[in-house]
């Protein structure tokens, strides 16, 4: 169990800090979607989407919180207002960890500098240990799965 709390609070730190919209740009009204999806441990760039009052494909940077997307770049900050824990369940070393809270666009570049927009997160991360034994999980993470929306009305 202690494993699982370093690894929350190593991995979803990336993810979880404050995440703020940025002005959206004329024409960009209405619901809007990111999607971050990280498959490899410590990625730092994972794979991102956003859908609904614009469409992009791109990358997120964890460590400044960016979209980097073909058009421009979207600043976020996040606020984590609430954190679960699941697991490890003894006989699968299965674990899941959810962050969830609100986020605000900060800044917007290029096609996004006036973008405007803020609204709430949620992340989700599934993850396994290895199997040392009956009802024994042990420390080398063998699974690693977070996918976040952030969901919001752009303005």
């Amino acid at each position: 169990m202690m494993g699982t709390g370093l690894l929350a609070g190593g991995m979803l730190a990336g993810i979880g800090p404050a995440a703020q919209a940025a002005p959206a740009g004329p024409g960009y009204h209405g619901r809007e979607t990111f999607t971050i999806v990280t498959v490899r441990i410590g990625e730092a760039r994972p794979a991102a989407r956003a859908s609904g009052a614009f469409a992009a494909k791109g990358r997120f940077d964890h460590r400044h919180g960016t979209f980097d997307f073909p058009k421009g770049r979207i600043i976020v900050r996040r606020q984590v207002t609430e954190t679960t824990r699941s697991g490890p369940d003894l006989a699968t070393c299965r674990f899941s960890i959810e962050q969830s809270g609100t986020f605000d666009v900060v800044k917007g570049t290029g096609r996004y500098r006036s973008l405007r927009e803020s609204g709430t997160f949620r992340t989700t991360l599934h993850g396994r240990f290895n199997h040392t034994g009956p009802d024994r999980c042990g420390a080398t993470l063998r699974y690693y799965h977070v996918v976040t929306y952030e969901t919001g009305i752009a303005r």
